[in-house]
């Protein structure tokens, strides 16, 4: 067979019938599989477009130019359009060595192996940019080269993707286990066609077309891996707003009684002015301190006189209304923000909470 490409197969012998019975089974096989990848081409696009995540698109590529490589070793687009065929079977090297760069690149942002796995990280970089130079070959019509380029370094990647893997989940990368799994049973098949290619297991229908068997596998397993990914990241982000709030809440809550503290009545204040001015309603503020507290901290002690000031706290929250605002000002000093109150509003609630106070 004369090629440009460095190949090694043995012939086969078929009649007709046996041809045919053997295309029909294999060509089954094939679509059925690059259905799977098409499925997960597609699926994986609509999460995209839905989430706008980096990740799917490096994916989704990676999918893509494993597709096209996969059908022009195959010859699939030649049955429906032979033209188009034969010119992508000519730069097979060019889809075999941009899938490589698009798994390398997802396999960065995907594993963070710059943080997770620093050494990982510059020898997948170093990779990418090699295949960018396979790339170059093969439109320099420097196809034998090229092609033997990106098989020696698609064996390599495997492993080194395989033990980037291995190095984050060691690091405590938890989305990194299912990124393993997923490239072991790539990697799996890949040994084994490796194998044929060196003649150590039987070159049959099963290990000529094995990779694309590993390619669906894969692809299925890292659309797991993304899903795993994003759930992660949700509950992270779920975590960081929910300290987020509970920082915030700190920041405007007086610790020791519970209610707002003098920052949170200073903005509050402002904006219900403003409201009041806007509607034409009332608005009452109401100051109040706890009488001769001085001396019963002097006579009882701070601790007991916390309890005082913890005691008035619950009764405010107790008597005032969900619009109103009860504040600690300073020291035995409270201010509430009577909202839609106009004064006689105002004197009845300072009255129930002073004899509420007092009883």
């Amino acid at each position: 067979v004369a090629t440009p490409y460095a190949l090694q197969f043995r012939a086969t012998l078929y009649t007709a019938d046996a041809f045919r019975e053997y295309s029909f089974i294999v060509f089954l096989l094939i679509g059925f599989f690059v259905g799977i990848l098409i499925a997960m081409i597609l699926y994986n696009l609509v999460l995209y477009l839905f989430m706008r995540d980096k990740h799917y698109i490096y994916y989704i590529l990676y999918v893509l130019f494993l597709l096209l490589w996969q059908g022009a070793l195959f010859g699939l687009v030649r049955y429906f359009w032979p033209a188009l065929g034969y010119l992508m079977l000519s730069y097979i090297a060019v889809f075999a060595a941009l899938m490589m760069f698009f798994a390398v690149i997802f396999a960065v942002v995907f594993l963070k192996t710059s943080q997770t796995a620093p050494r990982h990280d510059k020898l997948l970089k170093g990779l990418a940019a090699f295949m960018m130079i396979i790339v170059v070959l093969v439109f320099l019509r420097q196809l034998w080269i090229g092609n033997l380029l990106a098989y020696l370094s698609g064996q390599a990647a495997a492993i080194v993707l395989f033990t980037s893997a291995l190095s984050a989940l060691r690091s405590g990368f938890k989305p990194a286990l299912y990124y393993l799994i997923a490239v072991a049973v790539f990697l799996a098949t890949v040994i084994i066609f490796i194998f044929k290619f060196y003649g150590l297991v039987p070159n049959n229908t099963l290990t000529m077309h094995i990779v694309i068997f590993g390619s669906a596998a894969e692809a299925i397993l890292l659309s797991i891996a993304l899903g795993y990914r994003i759930r992660m990241l949700r509950e992270e982000e779920q975590v960081l707003r929910e300290r987020e709030r509970n920082l915030q809440a700190i920041s405007i809550t007086d610790e020791l009684t519970g209610l707002f503290n003098r920052r949170f009545l200073n903005a509050s204040l402002l904006k219900k002015t403003a409201a009041a001015r806007r509607s034409g309603k009332g608005l009452s503020l109401l100051m109040m301190d706890v009488d001769h507290f001085k001396n019963f901290n002097d006579t009882y002690g701070h601790p007991e006189g916390d309890k005082v000031l913890v005691a008035l706290g619950r009764l405010l929250l107790q008597m005032l209304r969900e619009e109103d605002i009860a504040c600690r000002y300073g020291g035995e000093e409270f201010v509430v923000i009577l909202d839609n109150a106009d004064l006689k509003i105002a004197l009845d609630t300072a009255q129930r909470i002073r004899t509420g106070f007092e009883n």
